[in-house]
């Protein structure tokens, strides 16, 4: 039983997580600095004492404090080498000129010294505004492959505007370094020797899309920038964010495929239709209703999901659905899970989230000694595959490309063939951005199953050449294998029709044989 709600509790969604590179650069600085250091407790009343008596002798002083011949001479020295008193012709000590300055006549001001300190730090900029980026350790596996941002007018940067940023951003390195608000205060920089550059960078920021509704149609679309870690993260800046935004807008929008008017009607999604008025889908009335649990769909079986599948919520409901299917059926082992990827520039756009979700899925659907299995899906069409391998083939473990016109569009599906399927369409919330956010539904419903694998196999069905393209996978590992069976006896050129809302006809049509799954 699908049992988990969609943050029922707020109305602001997370639609979707975008990750990015920033094109970056480390740099190492010989700089000084100083900072005030406050004295310890024997040594301060010590200073306040001097002040006030004018004189001690090294007895007096160590009978206060209860020393013994050592210890007070171990404070006494500590004194005369920070230069905070002298020993005068009597041999008694007394406040040095040092001590006198800090303290101006008034006892109960906190005496600390000054520090000089060198230093060499290695820091990190970001070549888009040379904004200063914290030095952290990313994993490499979940950003490689993710699009990068040009590097735009700051693609020449000089050493002297290295220093410069550095001086103007050197409390922001302090916060960096994990220092306290207190020592921050106390730390100033006091010149900057040398400045040498060091590797070229790339650093994975992720942009939080949330959805509110608002009176219209469209609802109110709010993108946060974050960049770190979950243990640790940063604000990025005004200036960078909007470098950002506009690589965004400058990215392709698709406007050609299956409409979402024909995505309702191939899956026979009743709820969101709804909400489609004049072509446009009531993007703001739907998330009120869904704050009213109004958009149902009649059983526990089928559930509505927003947001990419493998955002945290939407993994977790998806792993105790494949918990329950093992629990409830007698079952060794499930068949590979099918992704049917969408075509946009966006699609799997994401480090650390589509890295776990594999990693995660994988596990899940391994039994015994059958391991599990995640095919992805693409259509590269006139593009190289190998810019979709460079892409995806550190988070997604296995890949096949399908040749043809227009088997990938809005539509993306996963399916584990006789038990699960998630179906959702890509919906661009706002008509300025290139951003988009999946929303469908996740079913364990019979014919609903069977209706989904339908789509996706004649999509698999119209490609003129099915090929593995990394995994290192045979294809019969990969696909199921009554799938298998269907591509070995088509005919040898296969055509997918040129107009999406004949594929309903098709689905229709056609009668395939089936294990049917068992309701739960």
């Amino acid at each position: 039983m699908l049992e988990h709600n969609i943050d029922e509790d707020s109305i602001d969604r997370l639609g979707n997580i975008i990750s990015i590179l920033l094109p970056a650069k480390s740099y190492k600085i010989l700089c000084a600095w100083t900072n005030e250091e406050a004295l310890p407790a024997v040594e301060d009343f010590s200073c306040r004492l001097l002040i006030l008596f004018g004189e001690l002798s090294p007895s007096e002083l160590g009978e206060y404090f209860g020393l013994s011949y050592r210890e007070c001479e171990i404070l006494i020295d500590s004194l005369l080498q920070k230069k905070l008193a002298i020993v005068n012709n009597d041999g008694n000590l007394t406040a040095a000129p040092l001590l006198n300055s800090k303290v101006r006549g008034d006892i109960s001001e906190t005496i600390s010294l000054t520090n000089f300190e060198e230093r060499t730090e290695t820091v990190v900029f970001d070549l888009l505004t040379l904004g200063l980026l914290p030095s952290l350790k990313h994993n490499s596996a979940s950003k490689y492959g993710l699009l990068e941002v040009s590097k735009g007018q700051h693609k020449e940067i000089s050493i002297n505007d290295v220093i410069q940023s550095f001086s103007s951003q050197f409390r922001a390195h302090l916060e960096y370094s994990r220092r306290s608000e207190n020592e921050i205060k106390k730390t100033r920089l006091y010149k900057i020797m040398s400045c040498e550059k060091g590797m070229p960078l790339q650093i994975p920021i992720d942009i939080e899309v949330k959805l509110k509704p608002s009176e219209g149609f469209e609802p109110i679309l709010t993108r946060e920038v974050k960049g770190g870690s979950a243990t640790r993260q940063y604000i990025i800046s005004n200036e960078l964010e909007s470098c950002i935004s506009d690589y965004i807008a400058s990215l392709e929008v698709l406007n050609i495929g299956t409409s979402f008017s024909e995505y309702c009607d191939l899956v026979d999604d009743h709820v969101l239709k709804r909400y489609i008025e004049n072509e446009q889908f009531n993007f703001s009335g739907w998330l009120k209703d869904r704050q009213h649990k109004k958009t149902g769909y009649g059983n526990q079986l089928t559930r509505g999901m927003l947001g990419p599948i493998y955002l945290e919520k939407n993994l977790k409901r998806i792993i105790s659905e494949i918990k329950y299917i093992f629990t409830n059926n007698e079952i060794e082992a499930l068949p590979p899970a099918l992704w049917l990827s969408s075509k946009l520039p966006l699609w799997g756009a994401n480090g650390t989230e589509l890295y776990e979700f594999a990693k995660r899925m994988e596990k899940e659907l391994t039994q015994k000694d059958e391991p599990g299995c995640i095919t992805l899906l693409f259509n590269p069409q006139n593009e190289d595959k190998a810019l979709h391998e460079k892409r995806y083939k550190n988070r997604i473990p296995n890949a096949i490309s399908l040749q043809g016109e227009s088997i990938t569009d809005f539509i993306e599906c996963f399916i584990i063939p006789d038990h699960l399927a998630v179906i959702q369409f890509h919906i661009y919330p706002s008509k300025t951005s290139s951003i988009t956010v999946p929303i469908g539904f996740i079913t364990t419903e019979k014919h609903r199953l069977e209706q989904i694998y339908q789509l996706v196999t004649s999509r698999i069905m119209s490609s003129s050449d099915i090929k593995v393209t990394w995994g290192g996978r045979n294809l019969s590992d990969l696909l199921p294998l009554s799938l298998l069976q269907e591509l070995e006896s088509r005919p040898l050129t296969t055509k997918r029709p040129h107009q999406q809302r004949k594929e309903v006809n098709v689905l229709r049509k056609r009668k395939f044989s089936f294990k049917k799954p068992e309701s739960h």
